[in-house]
């Protein structure tokens, strides 16, 4: 349980301050020009501010095709 706590390093030198992850828990939550809700902004910061090292947002599109 220890480790869960610890800082987690990646080779890319950006720093999680725990190993606890918050996976995306919807799909397509994203408007369909592929921007977030401010709903959904919203929660995602208050789960991150709450001691998530990690949080995701779910599928937005990057572009109209995919």
């Amino acid at each position: 349980m220890n480790d869960l706590l610890e800082t987690l390093v990646f080779s890319s030198s950006i720093n999680m301050k725990n190993r606890f992850m918050l996976a995306p828990l919807t799909n397509s939550q994203s408007h369909q020009d592929g921007t977030l809700p401010d709903d959904e902004y919203h929660w995602l910061t208050m789960r991150a501010k709450g001691g998530f090292g990690l949080t995701m947002t779910c599928a937005a599109r990057v572009q109209t095709i995919g």
